[in-house]
């Protein structure tokens, strides 16, 4: 599958300034760049706005986040990394809080309960690919992937405007907490699925025949599922081979393309869990 976006940057807090765009011949054409210029000898335009829009800048959202979790009794302790993407457009931050968990019930051969920490993603952007936002996800705690959830974003429920606020965050974070546990149930109805070897390597080609992964990703998931690493993994069922996906994508592929693998954790989410309309796919997860 051809890359998307170009590698990622740990350099988030620049600013951006809406500028007017000219033609060649100096008419105005009635829109503004989304310039960035902390590197003068290279601006950078990330996109193109009205006058009306508002611009939420990358360290306004950090610091209204870190500033609420502080002052959350459960959420004071975490480990966060911070980057963009496509130049700096786009802006992700992960925070991650193992003591903050939930547990999943001993399902068919799972001796015990797999625990999962809290994960939430901030997501900002400046050319106006996504508002900004917050989404829940997981930290599988006996192998550190990363596990998205289908919990929809707490985002801003308005568009930018010049009176935009981020008064959204507390109500985001609130709203997270609130349905961590909901979300992580999709994992227990997954782990009740019983696969065998041979059907979950047919469901990966399956997947890489129609395109929703790639040759390259199709093998990588398939020798983490037919060798697992860890104990918890060796029962065969849909959980499993879920999470032969997230470490898979989480150990080569998260690091130099973050939303390639973010998009790709989420589809197969989807598709196991039901939440597709091919048919060929509905009948290898039933």
């Amino acid at each position: 599958m051809a890359r998307t976006t170009k590698a990622s940057s740990d350099i988030v807090d620049f600013d951006v300034h809406q500028e007017p765009l000219f033609t060649e011949d100096g008419h105005k054409v009635g829109a503004l760049g989304m310039m960035r210029r902390d590197t003068p000898n290279n601006p950078i335009l990330l996109g193109t706005c009205t006058e009306q829009y508002g611009v939420v800048k990358n360290a306004d959202l950090i610091e209204m986040v870190e500033s609420n979790l502080a002052n959350h009794p459960l959420l004071k302790k975490y480990e966060s990394k911070k980057f963009v993407v496509k130049n700096g457009a786009r802006f992700y931050g992960r925070y991650d809080f193992p003591e903050f968990t939930t547990q999943l019930k001993p399902v068919g051969q799972r001796a015990k309960g797999d625990i999962l920490g809290l994960r939430l993603t901030v997501n900002n952007s400046y050319d106006r690919s996504c508002r900004a936002s917050l989404s829940l996800g997981f930290l599988r705690l006996v192998c550190e992937n990363g596990m998205t959830s289908l919990s929809k974003e707490f985002g801003m429920s308005k568009r930018h405007t010049l009176a935009v606020n981020l008064d959204f965050v507390a109500d985001a974070l609130a709203r997270a907490v609130k349905n961590m546990d909901v979300s992580a149930h999709v994992f227990n109805r997954l782990a009740e699925k019983a696969l065998s070897d041979e059907q979950g390597l047919s469901l990966l080609s399956k997947l890489k025949d129609k395109k929703y992964i790639s040759g390259s990703v199709r093998r990588g998931i398939e020798a983490v599922w037919l060798n697992p690493e860890f104990e918890e993994d060796k029962p065969r069922n849909l959980y499993n081979l879920y999470n032969a996906t997230t470490q898979y994508l989480t150990r080569y592929v998260t690091k130099d393309r973050y939303e390639h693998s973010e998009k790709v954790s989420l589809r197969l989410l989807k598709i196991f869990s039901g939440k597709t309309r091919d048919e060929d796919l509905l009948q290898l997860v039933a």
